[in-house]
Protein backbone atom coordinates (compact mmCIF):
# COMPACT_ATOMS: atom_id res chain seq x y z
CA UNK A 1 0.00 0.00 0.00
CA UNK A 2 2.87 2.32 0.49
CA UNK A 3 4.49 1.61 -2.68
CA UNK A 4 1.05 2.44 -4.29
CA UNK A 5 0.96 5.57 -2.39
CA UNK A 6 4.85 6.61 -3.17
CA UNK A 7 4.09 5.73 -6.75
CA UNK A 8 1.38 7.79 -7.10
CA UNK A 9 2.49 10.82 -5.66
CA UNK A 10 5.61 10.75 -7.64
CA UNK A 11 3.70 10.47 -10.86
CA UNK A 12 1.43 13.26 -9.59
CA UNK A 13 4.71 15.70 -8.87
CA UNK A 14 6.06 14.83 -12.39
CA UNK A 15 2.79 15.65 -13.80
CA UNK A 16 2.38 18.96 -12.44
CA UNK A 17 6.26 19.50 -13.01
CA UNK A 18 5.51 18.39 -17.01
CA UNK A 19 2.77 21.12 -17.29
CA UNK A 20 4.41 24.20 -15.76
CA UNK A 21 7.92 23.65 -17.06
CA UNK A 22 6.79 22.56 -20.50
CA UNK A 23 3.87 24.79 -21.17
CA UNK A 24 3.92 26.95 -23.88
CA UNK A 25 6.03 30.16 -23.46
CA UNK A 26 4.39 34.00 -23.41
CA UNK A 27 3.69 35.23 -27.19
CA UNK A 28 3.36 38.66 -25.50
CA UNK A 29 5.76 41.28 -23.97
CA UNK A 30 3.33 41.41 -21.02
CA UNK A 31 2.94 38.24 -19.85
CA UNK A 32 0.64 35.18 -20.84
CA UNK A 33 -2.96 34.96 -21.66
CA UNK A 34 -4.87 31.75 -22.21
CA UNK A 35 -6.52 30.56 -25.58
CA UNK A 36 -9.76 32.10 -26.28
CA UNK A 37 -12.21 32.18 -29.09
CA UNK A 38 -12.09 35.67 -30.89
CA UNK A 39 -11.39 37.21 -34.49
CA UNK A 40 -9.19 34.99 -37.07
CA UNK A 41 -8.28 34.90 -40.28
CA UNK A 42 -5.60 36.28 -42.34
CA UNK A 43 -6.25 39.64 -41.92
CA UNK A 44 -5.91 39.50 -38.39
CA UNK A 45 -3.22 41.47 -36.16
CA UNK A 46 -2.37 41.00 -32.71
CA UNK A 47 -1.87 44.92 -30.80
CA UNK A 48 -0.35 44.93 -27.51
CA UNK A 49 0.70 47.99 -25.79
CA UNK A 50 1.21 49.71 -22.12
CA UNK A 51 1.40 53.04 -20.58
CA UNK A 52 4.59 53.36 -18.79
CA UNK A 53 4.60 55.48 -15.84
CA UNK A 54 7.81 56.93 -14.17
CA UNK A 55 8.09 60.41 -12.12
CA UNK A 56 7.60 63.38 -14.37
CA UNK A 57 11.04 64.67 -15.46
CA UNK A 58 12.50 60.90 -15.15
CA UNK A 59 15.81 60.72 -17.02
CA UNK A 60 15.43 57.78 -18.60
CA UNK A 61 12.16 58.17 -19.96
CA UNK A 62 13.50 61.50 -21.91
CA UNK A 63 17.25 60.51 -22.80
CA UNK A 64 18.63 57.91 -21.81
CA UNK A 65 16.29 55.37 -23.48
CA UNK A 66 16.08 57.58 -26.59
CA UNK A 67 19.60 57.45 -27.26
CA UNK A 68 19.28 53.37 -27.99
CA UNK A 69 16.29 53.84 -30.23
CA UNK A 70 15.68 54.53 -33.57
CA UNK A 71 14.33 58.08 -33.82
CA UNK A 72 14.85 57.95 -38.22
CA UNK A 73 11.62 56.29 -38.59
CA UNK A 74 9.96 59.50 -39.57
CA UNK A 75 10.14 61.03 -42.64
CA UNK A 76 13.30 63.77 -42.13
CA UNK A 77 11.25 66.70 -43.30
CA UNK A 78 8.57 66.11 -40.65
CA UNK A 79 10.54 65.28 -37.68
CA UNK A 80 10.84 69.50 -36.93
CA UNK A 81 7.21 69.68 -37.08
CA UNK A 82 6.55 67.26 -34.69
CA UNK A 83 8.99 68.00 -31.95
CA UNK A 84 7.22 71.69 -32.29
CA UNK A 85 3.93 69.77 -31.68
CA UNK A 86 5.78 67.79 -28.88
CA UNK A 87 5.45 64.39 -30.46
CA UNK A 88 8.50 61.91 -30.06
CA UNK A 89 8.75 58.73 -31.65
CA UNK A 90 11.24 56.05 -32.43
CA UNK A 91 11.69 52.26 -32.71
CA UNK A 92 13.75 49.60 -30.93
CA UNK A 93 14.49 46.31 -31.53
CA UNK A 94 17.18 43.32 -31.37
CA UNK A 95 18.90 43.09 -28.14
CA UNK A 96 16.41 45.04 -25.96
CA UNK A 97 17.69 47.03 -23.30
CA UNK A 98 17.51 45.09 -19.91
CA UNK A 99 15.77 48.29 -17.57
CA UNK A 100 13.37 48.71 -20.86
CA UNK A 101 12.20 45.36 -20.71
CA UNK A 102 12.28 45.65 -16.61
CA UNK A 103 10.18 48.69 -17.13
CA UNK A 104 7.36 47.28 -19.52
CA UNK A 105 7.17 44.06 -17.61
CA UNK A 106 6.73 45.49 -14.19
CA UNK A 107 3.50 45.89 -12.62
CA UNK A 108 4.50 49.32 -10.86
CA UNK A 109 5.43 50.83 -14.51
CA UNK A 110 3.11 49.14 -16.74
CA UNK A 111 -0.20 49.01 -14.27
CA UNK A 112 -2.50 48.17 -17.30
CA UNK A 113 -1.35 46.36 -20.27
CA UNK A 114 -3.65 45.65 -22.79
CA UNK A 115 -3.56 42.93 -26.08
CA UNK A 116 -6.27 43.49 -28.93
CA UNK A 117 -6.81 41.18 -31.86
CA UNK A 118 -7.89 43.59 -34.60
CA UNK A 119 -8.72 43.17 -38.25
CA UNK A 120 -6.68 44.57 -40.49
CA UNK A 121 -8.19 48.62 -41.46
CA UNK A 122 -10.22 48.27 -38.53
CA UNK A 123 -8.81 51.49 -35.78
CA UNK A 124 -8.57 51.03 -32.29
CA UNK A 125 -8.09 54.17 -30.20
CA UNK A 126 -5.36 53.72 -27.20
CA UNK A 127 -5.79 55.95 -24.65
CA UNK A 128 -3.54 58.12 -22.90
CA UNK A 129 -4.07 58.36 -19.38
CA UNK A 130 -7.48 59.31 -17.70
CA UNK A 131 -9.55 62.13 -18.87
CA UNK A 132 -8.71 65.87 -18.10
CA UNK A 133 -11.16 67.96 -16.62
CA UNK A 134 -9.50 71.35 -18.39
CA UNK A 135 -7.11 71.72 -20.49
CA UNK A 136 -5.90 74.20 -23.50
CA UNK A 137 -5.44 72.41 -26.56
CA UNK A 138 -4.80 73.66 -30.49
CA UNK A 139 -7.45 73.41 -33.19
CA UNK A 140 -6.88 70.52 -35.81
CA UNK A 141 -6.40 73.08 -38.52
CA UNK A 142 -5.58 70.90 -42.05
CA UNK A 143 -2.56 71.98 -44.00
CA UNK A 144 -1.15 74.01 -41.33
CA UNK A 145 2.48 72.62 -41.01
CA UNK A 146 3.57 75.00 -37.99
CA UNK A 147 1.96 76.02 -34.76
CA UNK A 148 -0.96 73.97 -34.53
CA UNK A 149 -1.15 74.26 -30.62
CA UNK A 150 -0.04 77.49 -30.37
CA UNK A 151 -2.05 79.75 -33.05
CA UNK A 152 -5.37 78.35 -32.36
CA UNK A 153 -5.66 77.51 -28.74
CA UNK A 154 -8.85 76.61 -27.04
CA UNK A 155 -10.04 75.25 -23.82
CA UNK A 156 -11.50 72.08 -23.56
CA UNK A 157 -13.52 70.22 -20.77
CA UNK A 158 -13.33 66.28 -20.17
CA UNK A 159 -10.37 66.06 -22.56
CA UNK A 160 -9.07 62.34 -23.42
CA UNK A 161 -6.12 62.56 -24.82
CA UNK A 162 -5.73 59.36 -27.50
CA UNK A 163 -4.33 57.84 -30.61
CA UNK A 164 -5.96 55.63 -32.79
CA UNK A 165 -4.60 53.18 -34.65
CA UNK A 166 -5.48 51.14 -38.09
CA UNK A 167 -2.87 48.01 -38.30
CA UNK A 168 -2.59 46.84 -42.42
CA UNK A 169 -0.89 43.72 -43.57
CA UNK A 170 2.71 44.33 -44.83
CA UNK A 171 5.58 42.31 -46.93
CA UNK A 172 7.88 39.43 -44.80
CA UNK A 173 5.16 38.59 -42.00
CA UNK A 174 5.49 42.70 -40.95
CA UNK A 175 2.56 44.82 -39.66
CA UNK A 176 2.23 48.44 -40.83
CA UNK A 177 0.30 50.94 -38.45
CA UNK A 178 -1.10 53.98 -39.24
CA UNK A 179 -1.78 56.55 -36.16
CA UNK A 180 -3.61 59.79 -35.58
CA UNK A 181 -3.97 61.47 -32.62
CA UNK A 182 -7.04 62.74 -31.01
CA UNK A 183 -8.96 64.41 -28.47
CA UNK A 184 -12.15 63.88 -27.35
CA UNK A 185 -13.84 65.98 -24.84
CA UNK A 186 -16.89 67.66 -23.90
CA UNK A 187 -20.45 65.80 -22.27
CA UNK A 188 -21.10 62.82 -23.53
CA UNK A 189 -24.13 62.82 -26.07
CA UNK A 190 -26.37 60.46 -27.86
CA UNK A 191 -25.25 59.54 -31.54
CA UNK A 192 -27.54 57.87 -34.39
CA UNK A 193 -25.24 56.34 -36.82
CA UNK A 194 -25.13 52.94 -38.89
CA UNK A 195 -24.33 49.89 -37.37
CA UNK A 196 -20.87 48.41 -37.46
CA UNK A 197 -22.27 45.25 -38.63
CA UNK A 198 -24.53 46.85 -41.20
CA UNK A 199 -27.73 45.19 -39.18
CA UNK A 200 -29.41 49.10 -39.36
CA UNK A 201 -28.89 51.79 -37.36
CA UNK A 202 -27.17 52.34 -33.50
CA UNK A 203 -28.05 54.87 -30.75
CA UNK A 204 -24.14 55.01 -28.90
CA UNK A 205 -23.11 57.86 -26.50
CA UNK A 206 -20.32 60.02 -28.70
CA UNK A 207 -18.42 62.78 -27.07
CA UNK A 208 -16.57 65.49 -29.28
CA UNK A 209 -14.04 64.37 -31.31
CA UNK A 210 -11.12 66.57 -32.57
CA UNK A 211 -8.74 64.54 -34.56
CA UNK A 212 -5.19 65.73 -35.29
CA UNK A 213 -4.69 64.47 -39.05
CA UNK A 214 -1.38 67.23 -39.46
CA UNK A 215 0.03 64.94 -37.09
CA UNK A 216 -0.46 61.24 -38.56
CA UNK A 217 2.17 58.89 -39.32
CA UNK A 218 2.18 55.51 -40.47
CA UNK A 219 5.58 52.65 -39.41
CA UNK A 220 5.72 49.18 -40.36
CA UNK A 221 7.19 46.56 -37.41
CA UNK A 222 8.86 43.05 -37.29
CA UNK A 223 7.40 40.94 -34.82
CA UNK A 224 10.07 41.62 -32.10
CA UNK A 225 10.00 45.07 -33.06
CA UNK A 226 8.86 48.06 -30.27
CA UNK A 227 7.17 51.71 -31.16
CA UNK A 228 8.13 54.15 -28.44
CA UNK A 229 5.59 57.07 -28.20
CA UNK A 230 6.25 59.87 -25.55
CA UNK A 231 7.05 63.78 -25.60
CA UNK A 232 9.59 65.80 -25.77
CA UNK A 233 9.68 67.42 -22.11
CA UNK A 234 11.13 70.73 -22.67
CA UNK A 235 8.62 71.18 -24.99
CA UNK A 236 5.87 73.90 -24.05
CA UNK A 237 2.43 73.63 -24.35
CA UNK A 238 1.69 71.02 -26.52
CA UNK A 239 -0.12 68.12 -27.99
CA UNK A 240 2.44 65.86 -26.43
CA UNK A 241 3.63 67.59 -23.55
CA UNK A 242 -0.58 67.67 -22.55
CA UNK A 243 -0.77 64.03 -23.46
CA UNK A 244 2.32 62.82 -21.78
CA UNK A 245 2.92 64.81 -18.89
CA UNK A 246 -0.01 65.17 -15.98
CA UNK A 247 0.73 66.85 -13.13
CA UNK A 248 -2.85 67.53 -12.77
CA UNK A 249 -2.64 63.65 -11.10
CA UNK A 250 -2.97 63.12 -7.63
CA UNK A 251 0.68 61.55 -8.27
CA UNK A 252 2.30 63.21 -10.67
CA UNK A 253 2.99 61.64 -13.32
CA UNK A 254 5.01 61.18 -17.19
CA UNK A 255 3.38 58.47 -19.40
CA UNK A 256 5.56 56.58 -22.62
CA UNK A 257 3.05 54.07 -24.55
CA UNK A 258 4.93 51.06 -25.64
CA UNK A 259 3.55 49.39 -28.88
CA UNK A 260 4.06 45.82 -30.25
CA UNK A 261 2.38 44.47 -33.38
CA UNK A 262 2.20 40.90 -35.08
CA UNK A 263 0.78 38.69 -37.23
CA UNK A 264 -2.00 36.70 -35.04
CA UNK A 265 -0.72 33.58 -33.51
CA UNK A 266 -3.24 30.85 -33.95
CA UNK A 267 -3.36 27.99 -31.45
CA UNK A 268 -3.81 24.10 -31.71
CA UNK A 269 -3.92 23.92 -36.10
CA UNK A 270 -6.13 27.23 -35.66
CA UNK A 271 -9.21 25.78 -33.41
CA UNK A 272 -8.31 28.61 -31.04
CA UNK A 273 -6.97 31.96 -30.40
CA UNK A 274 -6.57 34.97 -27.62
CA UNK A 275 -9.61 36.66 -26.13
CA UNK A 276 -10.11 39.88 -27.85
CA UNK A 277 -9.39 42.17 -25.39
CA UNK A 278 -7.88 41.15 -21.80
CA UNK A 279 -4.94 42.51 -19.50
CA UNK A 280 -1.96 40.05 -19.69
CA UNK A 281 -1.48 39.88 -15.66
CA UNK A 282 -5.76 38.52 -15.02
CA UNK A 283 -4.53 34.85 -16.71
CA UNK A 284 -0.91 34.74 -16.82
CA UNK A 285 -0.63 31.54 -14.10
CA UNK A 286 -3.20 29.89 -16.12
CA UNK A 287 -1.12 30.18 -18.96
CA UNK A 288 2.36 28.92 -17.29
CA UNK A 289 -0.26 25.82 -16.22
CA UNK A 290 -1.35 25.34 -20.08
CA UNK A 291 0.05 21.71 -21.17
CA UNK A 292 1.15 22.48 -25.02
Amino acid sequence: MRSLCALLTALLYIAVIGCTADGPRSKSMFGGLSPFRGPTGADVVQLEWGLIERPVGDRYLNEDLWALANEQILPLERKDFFEREGLRIAQIGGLLPAEFLEMVHSERSNPSPQRKLVRSGHATLLAIGPVREKCECGEPLPGIRTGLWFEHPTSLVKAQFGIAVTPSLANDNKVRLSFTPQVEHGEVKASIRPAADGSGWTNSPQATTEKYGELSWDVTLAANDYLLVGCWFKSASCFGKEAFVRVDEPRPVQRLLVIRAARQVMELAGSETYEENVPPRTVAAVARVTPR
